[in-house]
């Protein structure tokens, strides 16, 4: 999980997340309270579940304030990302 929104723009990080395998939860609310990026993952954790299984790894999903899902790199657009 991560706030860094830009994240997506970082060689290094892709390569890192790619090489990884693992899935990833951007927080895309700004000027949040540590209880509200709580509450905004607690709202979207049964979305997380079935992402984590529905989609193959390595993959990116953004998760709103209003804790909603979606996503926003498979593993074939961080290749593409990363050419």
């Amino acid at each position: 999980m991560t706030r860094d929104r830009n994240f997506d723009k970082n060689q290094i990080e892709l390569k890192a997340l790619y090489n990884s395998g693992t899935a990833s939860f951007v927080l895309t609310g700004s000027q949040m309270t540590g209880q509200q990026m709580a509450d905004a993952f607690v709202r979207a954790m049964p979305s997380i579940l079935r992402c984590l299984e529905k989609f193959h790894r390595p993959f990116v999903a953004r998760v709103t304030r209003a804790g909603k899902v979606k996503i926003h790199l498979t593993s074939s657009g961080i290749i593409r990302k990363l050419k």
